[in-house]
């Protein structure tokens, strides 16, 4: 039945992506119809209705499924999900959730046909008691459910991952927790659910409760359990609604807001007796000036969220939390968040999690804190080392469920120590396990700091020049690609002071970090070729002032996962991002072989970093090539202006839509994208409102130019439209339609979008407010235009070249997954 349920999924996504939605949309559009689906045939509908009661149940999927297609994009946007928003469905204990969710919902799905193949796909999916039982041992929703989330996250690393917590991870914070019927369960950042949804499933399976029991119109299994949790992001939030539904949980103590906020301070529910977050995302949308006030006064996110979930915990209460590492021992407010979390709390237990447990959403490394407010500060701490060998058993989908995890079985290992506060405030109430729990065991080699190894230049090296030099320009490539040439500088250009002070010379063997890219790997060493080039002044150079140390092997281990992890710990945030201290990375303790066996480890690397270099230079070739619009190609090819190869143009409406619904979808600027229509932020607006609305409406191969915006990269921007279904462009849009006889519009949009044709563009653009190119200039435009059949040919060559550069991509982060994986085989090594 699991199955079954996926490959429906997995139709309703393609018809969803056919119709130009991203993953986020998929799982809301799909979301909405699917909980109407579940809701229709696990809440037994009366028989017998009267007319009345026939018009309270017209959210019943039955109730509208079958209507004409064309009727249903206007009834599900217009009718369906107002009335969903404003009146629930009728049942007092649903109600809350269900017009939470569907507050601000809006129809992305505007195709009539293929909505109407998606309301049929999903009308085949039973929960019905006479069907198999959705509940059985092969099928549950919850897992189904579970699993659409988790791909969610998979498909969008940096975007999603903050909301989602890894299931292996959840089961764990839960097991650490352990919460009891009747007890007020709090997430303040609850993002998709995941963490209180499975708080419930362990109520469940304590209480016996493994299915859903009916108390009247109530379909909630933990009928005596609260829970309460917030969410900053709305879309997130309304998934995050629906996955505790799926779950049994009752989403009435559910918000949208900010947890950090004045508001959520005084919320109704004062106090809270198990709390459970992962707060290692940095988030929240508060302004400082709105901001509660917490003991310490701090800007780091993290500090003030710890601060959060220790002033709600309610008497004898107790909270398990995720924490970035570097909460635990960097210094300043965040060393005197520790202090009041010691002093004012019992810090039961410390278990530091290995490095890459959040891979691929972050590289950060993360512990978790289990606090206990028992009225009396911290005597003695239980440190633990989680070894990636629990962590493989605790991710190992054949896990039997009924099986937590228990911190009593690890109080005899080696990895596990029990610190006493003295012992604590000593070390300046420094937290991670690491600084307590012995590393030296079984290391092969010394360890030594890298302050014993590196020199950091303070003195900017002064820049010595020559008459008629020309200087390398140098720059540390991000991805471990290390540093490589960037352009040449000549002499006369570096002449006076202001040129100078904006760089440094540098030399052959120096250790070059860029304080702000280093997370993504912008660090290495410089090479002999490149010796006496410059580079940015931001950049922190060091030398090297130990002999015995090969720079190649510092090179690799500063490239490790372990060691940037270390280096991201050590890091703040400034202007959202994290900047590094000069003098951080000399704080890091190395294992340090012999000078033969550096050398040996270096030469097992060199061949696959060169075979990395080599891919990384084609791809920056490629890169470099633009759009494969090349200048000398066109040389032989007529000019023509945009005037003379179009049918008509139009303007946008003056309208700016509503996410109330509608039957036409309006595209705004910020759906026009480099990489074509993005519906994400639809709005829309009613046909009747429209006199010429059939002659508003874009066809196949229409040309839409961004008319005005706020940068000049982007004026002028334009797409080929080419989605399913009706849709209208706002008044900041012009619609340009060719006569396809004269001219492609795929090659138009490439040439115009090339950096020739972007020239081309803005020299015509205008700046006042805001930058604008009126529909006089647009269509004199010059093109560059061969024959038709030649525009064809080049379009295929340059789709070719992009299919160049996604398979080098594709081939470079392979090579770049086995250089890592050299690397923590030697680092593996160095430290077993």
């Amino acid at each position: 039945m699991l199955s079954l349920f996926q490959e429906r999924a997995q139709r309703v996504e393609e018809l969803m992506r056919n119709s130009g939605l991203n993953s986020l949309d998929y799982v809301e559009q799909f979301s909405y119809l699917l909980f109407l689906k579940f809701l229709s045939d696990i809440l037994p509908q009366p028989g017998n209705l009267s007319k009345g009661e026939q018009l309270q149940n017209y959210w019943r999927y039955s109730t509208w499924n079958s209507r004409d297609a064309s009727d249903l994009p206007r009834f599900v946007s217009q009718e369906l999900f107002p009335r969903l928003a404003s009146r629930g469905i009728g049942h007092p204990n649903i109600d809350t959730g269900v017009q939470a969710i569907f507050n601000n919902a809006y129809l992305l799905v505007r195709e009539p046909t293929v909505l109407k193949q998606i309301i049929e796909i999903i009308g085949d999916i039973s929960f019905g008691e006479s069907e198999p039982n959705p509940y059985s041992e092969n099928f549950t929703i919850q897992e189904a459910y579970d699993t659409l989330i988790g791909n969610l996250a998979a498909d969008n690393m940096q975007l999603f991952g903050p909301f989602y917590t890894p299931k292996f991870l959840v089961r764990l914070i839960v097991d650490l927790a352990r919460p009891q019927l009747n007890e007020a369960m709090y997430d303040p950042a609850f993002g998709t659910g995941g963490i209180l949804a499975a708080a419930g499933d362990y109520i469940k399976e304590r209480s016996k409760k493994t299915n859903f029991y009916f108390y009247g119109n109530d379909i909630y299994s933990i009928k005596n359990a609260s829970v309460y949790g917030r969410e900053v992001n709305f879309r997130i939030f309304k998934l995050g609604i629906m996955r505790l539904v799926f779950h049994g949980i009752n989403p009435e103590g559910l918000q949208k807001g900010d947890s950090l906020s004045r508001e959520a301070q005084t919320s109704p529910q004062p106090s809270y007796q198990v709390i459970l977050t992962n707060m290692l995302f940095e988030g929240g949308t508060t302004s400082t000036a709105s901001r509660a006030d917490f003991p310490i006064h701090t800007h780091d996110f993290s500090a003030l969220f710890l601060q959060h979930v220790t002033t709600r915990l309610a008497p004898n209460g107790r909270a398990v939390i995720v924490v970035p590492e570097g909460l635990l021992f960097r210094g300043d407010t965040e060393q005197e968040v520790r202090r009041y979390v010691l002093e004012s709390f019992e810090l039961e237990s410390v278990l530091s999690l290995p490095h890459g447990v959040f891979a691929p959403y972050t590289s950060g490394k993360a512990s978790i804190l289990v606090i206990r407010n028992t009225g009396r500060p911290t005597a003695s701490t239980w440190f633990y080392e989680i070894s990636n060998q629990e962590i493989e058993r605790l991710r190992n989908p054949m896990r039997d469920s009924s099986v937590h995890f228990d911190l009593d079985n690890f109080r005899s290992d080696k990895n596990s120590r029990k610190v006493l506060i003295d012992e604590i405030v000593k070390e300046n109430f420094t937290l991670n396990a690491s600084r307590y729990i012995s590393q030296t065991e079984g290391l092969v080699y010394s360890q030594v700091s890298l302050d014993t190894v590196l020199c950091l230049s303070e003195d900017k090296a002064p820049i010595i020049i020559e008459s008629n030099q020309q200087l390398l320009q140098l720059s540390v490539n991000t991805h471990h690609q290390g540093v490589d040439f960037l352009s040449f500088i000549s002499s006369n250009d570096l002449r006076n002071t202001a040129s100078k002070k904006q760089y440094q010379q540098v030399h052959a063997g120096q250790i070059l970090i860029d304080p702000t890219n280093f997370s993504q790997g912008a660090l290495g060493v410089v090479p002999l070729q490149y010796d006496k080039g410059v580079v940015p002044q931001r950049y922190y150079v060091y030398s090297l002032i130990n002999p015995s140390i090969n720079p190649d092997f510092l090179d690799f281990c500063l490239r490790s996962r372990r060691l940037l992890d270390e280096l991201a710990a050590l890091a703040r945030a400034s202007s959202g991002r994290l900047r590094l201290a000069s003098k951080a990375i000399l704080s890091i303790i190395l294992p340090v072989p012999s000078l033969e066996t550096q050398n040996e480890y270096v030469g097992r690397l060199h061949t696959q970093r060169e075979a990395s270099l080599h891919a990384f230079r084609l791809l920056k070739t490629l890169n470099e090539l633009g759009d494969g619009i090349d200048p000398a190609t066109f040389g032989s090819y007529q000019r023509v202006r945009l005037k003379d190869v179009i049918e008509s143009m139009q303007g946008g409406l003056q309208n700016s839509g509503t996410r109330d619904g509608g039957e036409l979808t309006l595209i705004r600027v910020r759906n026009i994208q480099r990489s074509g229509i993005n519906l994400a932020d639809s709005v829309f607006v009613d046909r009747n409102t429209l006199r010429d609305a059939d002659e508003r409406l874009l066809k196949k191969d229409d040309i839409l130019f961004v008319r005005v915006h706020g940068s000049r990269e982007e004026v002028g921007r334009c797409v080929v439209f080419d989605l399913p279904g009706d849709y209208v462009c706002s008044s900041n849009i012009v619609r340009v339609r060719l006569n396809f006889e004269k001219a492609n519009p795929h090659f138009v949009v490439l040439y115009l979008n090339s950096p020739l044709g972007r020239r081309e563009v803005t020299s015509r653009s205008r700046a006042s407010v805001q930058y604008s190119i009126n529909q006089d200039d647009i269509l004199s435009l010059l093109l560059t235009l061969p024959d038709l059949n030649e525009q064809k040919a080049i379009l295929k060559r340059v789709r070719d070249q992009q299919k160049r550069r996604r398979q080098l991509t594709d081939a470079l982060q392979e090579l770049r997954d086995e250089s890592f994986h050299v690397i923590e085989e030697i680092l593996a090594e160095l430290y077993r």
